[in-house]
């Protein structure tokens, strides 16, 4: 999995490219955790070069967004790839 971050006025990206399974999902929680305790208000992940989102990186995905909110922030997944799309979808996200 590769994590590239690029500030963007007020916002900063997030790309993720690979897979988000359980073997990087602690790797993508350290690196978002970094952003959102730097209180960073925007924060927009794009998934649109992830090919594989297990439980586990939703799971990752939904604390990042809990944590962004309470620091009083946003926090977007944007460009979902097809088979990420499919499981926000089931997952009901």
């Amino acid at each position: 999995m590769q994590i590239v971050k690029r500030q963007r006025g007020e916002t900063l990206e997030v790309a993720v490219a690979g897979r988000l399974d359980a073997h990087w999902a602690e790797q993508l929680s350290l690196e978002l955790s970094a952003v959102v305790r730097g209180r960073v208000r925007r924060i927009v992940v794009d998934l649109g070069k992830v090919d594989f989102l297990s439980s586990a990186g939703i799971r990752v995905l939904l604390q990042q967004a809990k944590q962004a909110k309470a620091f009083g922030g946003t926090f977007r997944v944007a460009n979902p790839a097809p088979p990420v799309k499919t499981v926000l979808a089931l997952a009901g996200l």
